[in-house]
């Protein structure tokens, strides 16, 4: 059963990945976004999400025979189904935010956070 947990979690924390950076870095942001309590709680999410779910694939990784005995086909079905819909809709989630045409593109700006040379640190 931890198998299919940490799969499940796993699965959930890409589509909550993808779903979040999505809505953050399209070209008009969602207004959900601009409120630091939400983004907040989305990090934190996703910070306390993959770990705990490669803690249960760990977990089940210590014990396979016993893992795999206690199985239903159900269970398997569902978890299945739910990375399938993971590896399927991610892309469709951050496709916003690849076609985000913003200062980044832009080598002219007046900021591109371009670390000093060699010779701008002794100049200084």
């Amino acid at each position: 059963m931890d198998i299919l947990l940490g799969l499940g979690t796993l699965a959930v924390t890409a589509l909550l990945l993808s779903f979040a950076y999505g809505a953050h870095r399209k070209d008009v942001p969602a207004k959900w976004t601009r409120l630091p309590g939400l983004s907040m709680m989305i990090c934190v999410a996703l910070t306390l999400m993959g770990p705990v779910g490669l803690g249960f694939l760990i977990k089940a990784a210590l014990a396979p025979m016993a893992e795999l005995a206690s199985l239903s086909i159900f269970s398997v079905v569902i978890t299945g189904v739910l990375v399938a819909l993971a590896v399927m809709a991610s892309p469709l989630l951050i496709r916003p935010a690849l076609h985000k045409s913003g200062a980044y593109d832009d080598l002219s700006a007046d900021n591109c956070n371009v670390a000093p040379t060699q010779e701008t640190v002794v100049a200084a």
